[in-house]
């Protein structure tokens, strides 16, 4: 984005931000963001009318640590600020027009999203499975398989006195089935995507 397009979209948000400003009830002021505090889950910010610096909430819900979501606006960015009650330390962010980074609990559920990276529940499994290539590995493997399978069971002579018509014999069961291919449907889980 060039820097005109960026103060466009700066300008059309901060327009956006005093039409909402103005039809709010609540006490509210548009404000540049200082600092974010991730483990407090607020800003510092500074109110573009010159009132005393603010810091306000990012958790939009507040009933408990079990269930909230916070958008974490990017430093320099401008949010809109609102009080919750008629005194001025209980403010919370309303509106933000940077989000650098975004956390989603729900209940024992979390998801954190942040430079293109989505993290489900901590993360700690690694990335999700890319199916289309898992799919081609195992379908080489279960190709070669059924092709060793067809050697012992149509290509291996067996010598005499050697011992290997008695291996011939206890693999040629195990040659007779083949392995089925493994399509998409048997191990796609259609709920999560990347």
């Amino acid at each position: 984005m060039s820097a005109s397009d960026a103060q466009a979209e700066k300008k059309a948000f901060e327009q956006m931000l005093q039409m909402t400003q103005a039809r709010s009830w609540r006490p509210n002021w548009i404000c540049e963001v200082k600092s974010v505090d991730r483990d407090a889950k607020t800003c510092t910010c500074q109110p573009m009318s010159g009132d005393a610096e603010k810091t306000a909430s990012l958790r939009a819900v507040e009933n408990d640590d079990t269930d909230y979501v916070v958008l974490y606006p990017k430093v320099g960015s401008l949010v809109l600020v609102e009080l919750v009650e008629r005194i001025d330390t209980t403010c919370v962010v309303t509106m933000v027009t940077v989000v650098e980074e975004i956390d989603i609990v729900i209940g024992k559920t979390t998801v954190n999203m942040k430079d293109g990276l989505i993290k489900l529940n901590g993360g700690n499994n690694d990335g999700l499975v890319l199916l289309n290539p898992l799919l081609s590995a195992l379908n080489a493997i279960q190709k070669d398989i059924n092709n060793l399978k067809t050697v012992f069971a149509s290509g291996w002579q067996v010598t005499p006195q050697d011992g290997g018509a008695a291996l011939k014999a206890a693999a040629g069961a195990w040659a007779g089935q083949r392995l089925s291919v493994t399509s998409k449907n048997d191990i796609e889980n259609t709920k999560i995507t990347q």
